[in-house]
């Protein structure tokens, strides 16, 4: 199954589902004559309609991300009145708010039981990161600084993580903003240990943490008009 947002029916964005064959896409795509759009294979889950006139409601939805059993999937939502982390199952049912105080970019822990996410909700923040349990409904804030923080992500265990963070002012425009260059950024919230995994001569962002080849990390990286796909 593959989940993804788009603008077809809501400028704002909803949230797609399709199921997939992987070999049997990568046979048809093996000549130009076996091309094939895949739009009507996909389901919107979270398109919301006015009960009495049926009219599309225009709602912001983003940020999927797939738990680890593939059965439920977190996103951030505008339909509270302001972004928060919802759940799911992979049908768009049993749909549930999980926190209150705002919140996007979740990611699952590896083992389904907590999810982390960036959250605007202190005065002055930048984004900084919190961790929600789902059990419990209890919320921890991991960062409080001025930089901006994104996209972050569990590695193996709900102890370390990797996230985008800008902090330094590398287009010399006198403050760090979105323009700035990106890094990743690994925390050990057990030990404390904190450096960057990446050089500020580009930027690098959007990390996912995948168990293949013994554990990886891919990103995405800028550099000049490009955009790749690269792993640690």
């Amino acid at each position: 199954y593959c989940a993804f947002v788009s603008q077809r029916e809501d400028p704002e964005g909803d949230i797609y589902v399709m199921k997939i064959d992987p070999k049997k896409m990568i046979a048809e795509g093996s000549s130009p004559e076996t091309l094939r759009s895949y739009d009507a294979d996909a389901v919107n889950l979270t398109q919301m309609k006015d009960p009495s006139s049926g009219t599309v409601l225009i709602i912001k939805d983003g940020s999927p991300a797939w738990s680890p059993d593939g059965k439920t999937i977190a996103f951030s939502s505008m339909r509270g009145g302001a972004e928060n982390i919802w759940l799911m199952d992979r049908r768009g049912k049993n749909m549930r708010q999980i926190t209150h105080g705002g919140g996007l970019y979740p990611r699952f822990s590896e083992d389904g039981k907590k999810i982390v996410f960036i959250s605007y909700r202190d005065e002055g923040s930048n984004g900084d990161i919190y961790i929600v349990d789902l059990a419990t409904g209890s919320e921890k804030r991991i960062t409080a600084t001025p930089d901006i923080e994104l996209a972050p992500t569990f590695l193996e265990n709900s102890d370390e993580l990797v996230y985008t963070r800008i902090n330094i002012d590398t287009d010399g425009d006198g403050h760090v903003s979105l323009k700035d260059n990106s890094v990743l950024y690994y925390k050990n919230l057990r030990t404390g240990l904190a450096y960057p995994l990446t050089l500020y001569g580009v930027s690098s962002f959007s990390p996912q943490w995948s168990p293949v080849y013994g554990g990886i990390i891919v990103y995405s990286e800028q550099s000049g008009r490009n955009i790749n796909v690269n792993i640690i």
